[in-house]
């Protein structure tokens, strides 16, 4: 069954590259684009066509897989308009690189059921650490619509953003001074101050997305060390709320050394 698959998998795929490629043969001369052959055009279908089978058939690149599946969907339509009697019909595309697709799909290798159960169980988890870390719809939604209307702008915690945010701001009220002390044409000092400013406002910018980064994965950590410490059997309810407490301090208090040690208070 596997081999006849492979073999309607092979003819149905070199049809529909030569037919994509005649597509992509016209829309090069649409373009106004001159070419000697059409044999570069189906060279390229056939490995955009070889790409995204690859990829469906074997559970990895699923976006290679869509996006390639799309373009070649196009220059299909439009290789079948180009034919003698052709028409820009959705369907005829659709039917032969569709089944393309499905026995790519078809030909990918089975899961097993631990495996299947193995993902289920991973998803699971996710969805509810993604749940247990965010605040329910009705909070969201009024929380976004305060800051949309007159909501400020929140900076990062960490100490060493900080500093940093402090040192480039005072950087940044000297810099008009220290450009004007250099000995240089003026064109040449605007252009000195020019780039200046935009490297300190990419430095304080990157630092920013760090600290946020890490305030993020610390969250996620101390989320994690709750839903452990949940599903470790035979604690009281009054030793699972200490080891939690425990456990999250540990998490916001792990990066002393570079500044990035986002402490809370125990409760």
């Amino acid at each position: 069954m596997r081999a006849l698959l492979v073999v309607a998998l092979v003819v149905l795929s070199s049809l529909a590259a030569y037919v994509a490629g005649l597509g992509a043969f016209a829309w090069w001369r649409m373009q106004g684009g001159s070419a000697a052959s059409a044999a570069p055009a189906h060279l390229a279908s056939a490995a955009l066509h070889l790409a995204w089978i690859l990829c469906a058939a074997s559970r990895q690149g699923g976006l290679v897989a869509l996006a390639g599946f799309l373009v070649s969907l196009y220059f299909c339509r439009c290789g079948l308009a180009s034919l003698a009697g052709g028409s820009a019909s959705r369907a005829g595309p659709w039917l032969l690189e569709g089944l393309v697709l499905l026995i790519a799909l078809g030909l990918r290798p089975p899961l097993g059921l631990a495996e299947r159960l193995a993902r289920w169980r991973r998803a699971r988890a996710d969805v509810a650490l993604q749940l247990r870390m965010g605040d329910g719809l009705l909070p969201w939604a009024g929380e976004c619509a305060r800051s949309l209307i007159s909501g400020r702008a929140d900076i990062p915690v960490a100490p060493t953003f900080q500093r940093l945010a402090a040192e480039l701001a005072e950087i940044d009220g000297h810099l008009g001074l220290a450009v004007s002390n250099l000995a240089a044409p003026e064109s040449l000092r605007q252009f000195l101050l020019a780039g200046a400013a935009e490297l300190l406002a990419e430095a304080e910018r990157a630092s920013a997305r760090l600290a946020v980064q890490l305030e993020r994965r610390a969250m996620a950590l101390a989320a994690a060390c709750r839903d452990h410490v949940e599903s470790i059997p035979g604690l009281s309810a009054e030793e699972r709320a200490r080891a939690a407490r425990q456990c999250e301090a540990f998490v916001m208090n792990l990066l002393p050394g570079t500044g990035f040690n986002f402490r809370r208070e125990p409760r």
